[in-house]
């Protein structure tokens, strides 16, 4: 591994934020030339992957953008990414389909843990638990984009 890629973030993303990346331009930009500069590893799950399917082609979703984006997202999260499996069995979160993302993170030693769910982020008790104890940071987009 090279010294570029032992500095590198470690980020797992939710799927609510992979949809919000098709549908804004600067935010994509961004983080593509973090990606390419080998700033960000992006960690992700068979699961992830086939949620994220699941929810592009929901047909209210999926008429709002662009085919060939939603084509090379899924590309790029299937090639690119880091898989990683949740090996930890945590029960953290109000919404039980969201602990397998709290779960992943922390096996995968990631630093963050990227979304838009209100459960997550407005959950302190769980936002603390993560960070003391596993070394992950439940942040917004925002946030994460601040901290590059």
């Amino acid at each position: 591994m090279s010294e570029s890629n032992e500095s590198a973030l470690r980020v797992v993303f939710d799927t609510n934020v992979y949809v919000s990346f098709l549908l804004g331009k600067r935010v994509t930009e961004m983080l593509q030339k973090h990606l390419q500069d080998h700033r960000v590893i992006i960690v992700s799950t068979t699961r992830q992957i086939e949620e994220l399917v699941d929810v592009l082609s929901r047909s209210h979703i999926s008429k709002r953008l662009d085919s060939r984006k939603v084509s090379d997202l899924l590309s790029a999260v299937s090639s690119s990414s880091e898989q990683a499996a949740p090996s930890l069995g945590l029960r953290l979160c109000r919404d039980a389909a969201d602990d397998y993302l709290l779960d992943v993170a922390a096996s995968a030693k990631a630093a963050f843990l990227v979304t838009g769910d209100k459960d997550l982020l407005d959950d302190l008790a769980l936002k603390q638990k993560m960070l003391t104890d596993y070394g992950v940071e439940v942040i917004t987009t925002s946030e994460f984009l601040m901290k590059l």
